[in-house]
């Protein structure tokens, strides 16, 4: 009798730690993994999940021997200390304007980043242009001050069309953002295209760094028993974004 009283036990304890072990396991929550492309409901914004580099304007279109502004913007980044750019092109099809000439070399013009704040520029790759390669390399990091936080222009491009084509504008290389107190930023960015016409098509694609809500637009009501029906919203359009983890 007591034996099978000791085999009846050890069953209900069993099944006691299985019930709770699968309760823990069901309550534990599991990091959400970054999705870098993928569908969604309509209507519906999504922010990024990462702050990046993109390019203003999206695509670039001009006519051989325009000469426009190439502008490379952040969205929202908190606490950036730092910001390094490589970005590279077709070299056959612009070329991109000298705004310092006492300078050796081709130089960019600065972005409102850091604008008020003491930074510091590495001599040579910190602004510098290689229009034979068509690769830019920029620069800059905060000295003795607090990270700032919003969104910036980083670095504006005075570019001269050359010749017709189109290429992409692709960041590469060690394209990152870095904090003071935590050092590299899990950043990313996102490619522009560059299209030299003898016509300038409209764009077709714009970039909106934040989205906004879009409310639904209710129909007009015929009958006082008929329901509001809403307006469907266009689906948003999706770039890809290549993402960069920070060291551990």
């Amino acid at each position: 009798m007591s034996k099978r009283v000791g085999i009846v036990m050890i069953l209900v304890t069993g099944l006691i730690l299985i019930t709770t072990f699968g309760v823990l396991s069901a309550g534990i929550s599991r990091p959400n993994s970054y999705q870098l492309q993928g569908d969604r409901a309509p209507g519906v914004a999504v922010a990024s999940p990462t702050p990046y580099f993109y390019l203003d304007p999206q695509v670039l279109n001009l006519r051989p021997g325009d000469v426009t502004e190439l502008t490379v913007r952040t969205s929202h980044v908190d606490d950036l200390g730092g910001v390094n750019i490589h970005l590279r092109w077709d070299p056959s099809l612009i070329r991109v304007v000298d705004t310092n000439p006492l300078v050796e070399g081709v130089q960019v013009l600065d972005g409102n980043v850091f604008e008020g704040s003491s930074s510091y520029r590495p001599p040579g790759s910190g602004n510098s242009v290689d229009n034979g390669t068509g690769e830019l390399s920029y620069a800059r990091v905060l000295v003795g001050s607090s990270g700032v936080s919003g969104e910036f222009s980083v670095a504006i491009i005075p570019v001269q069309a050359l010749a017709i084509g189109s290429c992409d504008a692709e960041f590469f290389g060690e394209t990152m953002m870095t904090s003071l107190s935590t050092g590299d930023i899990r950043s990313g960015a996102v490619n522009g295209e560059i299209v030299v016409s003898e016509t300038i098509e409209p764009p077709t694609a714009t970039l909106t760094p934040t989205p906004e809500e879009t409310l639904p637009v209710p129909t007009e009501t015929r009958t006082p028993t008929n329901t509001p029906t809403a307006a469907p919203i266009e689906n948003g359009l999706f770039l890809p974004i290549v993402f960069r983890d920070a060291p551990a």
